[in-house]
C-alpha cells in the first residue's frame, strides 16, 4: 500500500561526473502537479471543454506524466501515438483528426518537423492546445502554429526534480518567457543569499509541493541542490537556469548558469562529456562547446590533444559510454587546449571545424547512391559523404531525417523517416531507393 510520501517513479538525468543521478518523485508530487495542471497548464482545456489528448513521448521521459497520468485523473481520453505517428505528419495528422484530438503536449523540434514536412493546416485547425517546452520557444514558430486558427499556445517550464512543469505562459504576444508558477509552487530569483529585484537576473530557484524527495543514493547532491528554503518553509531546488523578473510578474529565462545546453531537447552537460573524453588512453586535455554548424543548428564541437589518436577511435570509444545525441558530431585533434590569462579556456581561440567525423570514404557509383548523397550534403551542409557514412554519427538528427525524407520524395524517390532511421548507413539507404524505385516500376509494367 502506497502512502504520499513514497517514491512513484525515479527518472534519470545526465550528470556533471558522468554518471546519471535518478530522480525520486513522490505520489504527493504527481498528485499535486495533475490537479495544479486542471487550473494552470490546462486552464484553457477546462474552460472549453476540452476532453482528448494526444502521447507522443517515450515513458522514460517526465512529460508522460502529463500525456498519461495527468490526463486520467482529470477525466481525459488520451489517444497513445505509435512509432509512425510520433515521426511522419501523415499518420500522425490522421490520427488527430479523425478522433478529433484538441491537446497536444511536445517539443519545438517536434512542431518543426511537422512543418517540414509539409501543410499542417488541417491539424492545427483540429488542435485546440500546445503546450511546448523542453527546449527553447521562439515567438516565430508560435506565430506560425497561429496562423492556421485562433489555438492556444503556452510554453511550459521545468525541471524533473520539481515535477514535469512549474511555470506557464500563454502566447499573447511576441516576448519569450516562461511565464509565472503553477498553484502550490514558488519560485524565487537570488543572487547568492540575496533575492533579486525586478530585472535583475540571477539564478532560478523552486520551492513547494513539486519538489521530489532527492537524488537516488545521491545524499550529498541532494543537500546541495535541494537546500533548506531560506524564505519560507520547507526546502527549494536550485536549478541552475538564469533568469529575472518581468515587471508584469513574468519570468524571462536566459539560458544556464553551467555548462549544461539543451541540443535537440536533450539535457546535456558538457562536462559529462569532456570526462569520457578523458578516459580514453592517450587524451591528455580536451574542451568540448557547443556552436551554431552550417545550417544554423547548436551542435557539439569537440577539441583534443593527444598522441595521434584518430578520430574514428575517438568516436568509437565515446559511442560505448555516451549516448548518440551526446558523441560530438564535430571533433579535431589540436596541439593544446587554448586558455585565458586567467587559466579558463578560451573558447574564442578554439579553431573552426571544417568537416564532420566521418568512415573511410567510398564514392557512389549508381543514380540512387548520386541523388542520396546530393541531398545528404545539402541537408547536412557537408561538402564530402560516402556510403560507408553512417547519416547520424555526420550529423544528421531526426529533423534532418525529416528533411531529407521531404527533399527525396519531390525527386521522385519514395523513402520513409522510419527506413533512415533504422537502416543508417547511406549504402543500406541508397540500396533501398533502388529496390522500391525497380518493385515500383515492375507494378507499372504488369
Amino acid at each position: 500500500v502506497n502512502g504520499p510520501e513514497d517514491v512513484l517513479y525515479c527518472i534519470y538525468t545526465s550528470g556533471t561526473t558522468g554518471r546519471p543521478k535518478g530522480v525520486m518523485v513522490k505520489h504527493r508530487n504527481v498528485v499535486n502537479y495533475s490537479m495544479c495542471s486542471r487550473y494552470n497548464l490546462m486552464k484553457h482545456a477546462y474552460e472549453n471543454g476540452l476532453t482528448t489528448m494526444v502521447s507522443v513521448t517515450n515513458m522514460v521521459f517526465d512529460i508522460f506524466v502529463t500525456e498519461v497520468i495527468t490526463t486520467l485523473l482529470n477525466g481525459y481520453t488520451v489517444y497513445m501515438a505509435n512509432y509512425e505517428e510520433q515521426r511522419e505528419l501523415d499518420p500522425f495528422e490522421k490520427l488527430v483528426t479523425d478522433n478529433n484530438i484538441e491537446v497536444l503536449q511536445t517539443t519545438p523540434s517536434r512542431i518543426k518537423q511537422m512543418f517540414m514536412q509539409g501543410d499542417c493546416s488541417k491539424l492545427f485547425k483540429t488542435l485546440k492546445l500546445v503546450m511546448l517546452g523542453g527546449e527553447y520557444v521562439s515567438s516565430d514558430l508560435v506565430t506560425k502554429i497561429k496562423e492556421y486558427s485562433d489555438i492556444c499556445v503556452e510554453n511550459v517550464y521545468g525541471p524533473s526534480e520539481t515535477t514535469v512543469w512549474s511555470s506557464y505562459y500563454e502566447y499573447t504576444d511576441e516576448r519569450n518567457c516562461i511565464g509565472r508558477p503553477i498553484s502550490n509552487t514558488q519560485i524565487y530569483i537570488v543572487n547568492g543569499s540575496n533575492l533579486c529585484g525586478i530585472g535583475v537576473p540571477g539564478e532560478l530557484c523552486i520551492a513547494g509541493d513539486g519538489l521530489a524527495r532527492g537524488y537516488l543514493n545521491r545524499p550529498e547532491l541532494t543537500a546541495e541542490k535541494f537546500a533548506k528554503n531560506p524564505y519560507g518553509e520547507g526546502r527549494m531546488y536550485h536549478t541552475g537556469d538564469l533568469a529575472r523578473w518581468l515587471p508584469d510578474g513574468n519570468i524571462e529565462y536566459m539560458g544556464r548558469m553551467d555548462e549544461q545546453v539543451k541540443i535537440r531537447g536533450h539535457r546535456i552537460e558538457l562536462g559529462e562529456i569532456e570526462s569520457r573524453l578523458r578516459e580514453i588512453e592517450g587524451v591528455k586535455d580536451c574542451a568540448v562547446i557547443t556552436r551554431e554548424d552550417e545550417g544554423g543548428e547548436k551542435a557539439i564541437y569537440a577539441y583534443y590533444a593527444g598522441e595521434g589518436l584518430s578520430l574514428a577511435t575517438i568516436r568509437d570509444r565515446l559511442s560505448e559510454v555516451l549516448p548518440e545525441y551526446m558523441v560530438p558530431a564535430y571533433m579535431q585533434e589540436i596541439e593544446k587546449i587554448p586558455v585565458t590569462k586567467n587559466g579558463k579556456l578560451d573558447k574564442r581561440a578554439l579553431p573552426a571545424i571544417d568537416a564532420r567525423v566521418s568512415k573511410e570514404y567510398e564514392a557512389p557509383h549508381d543514380e540512387y547512391q548520386i541523388a542520396l548523397i546530393d541531398e545528404v550534403k545539402s541537408v547536412l551542409h557537408l561538402e564530402t559523404v560516402g556510403l560507408n557514412d553512417d547519416f547520424f554519427k555526420i550529423g544528421g538528427n531526426s529533423i534532418k531525417a525529416t528533411l531529407l525524407v521531404v527533399h527525396l520524395n519531390k525527386l521522385g524517390y519514395k523513402l520513409s523517416i522510419k527506413e533512415i532511421m533504422s537502416l543508417r548507413e547511406i549504402k543500406r539507404i541508397a540500396g533501398i531507393m533502388k529496390v522500391k524505385a525497380e518493385t515500383n516500376l515492375v507494378s507499372r509494367n504488369e
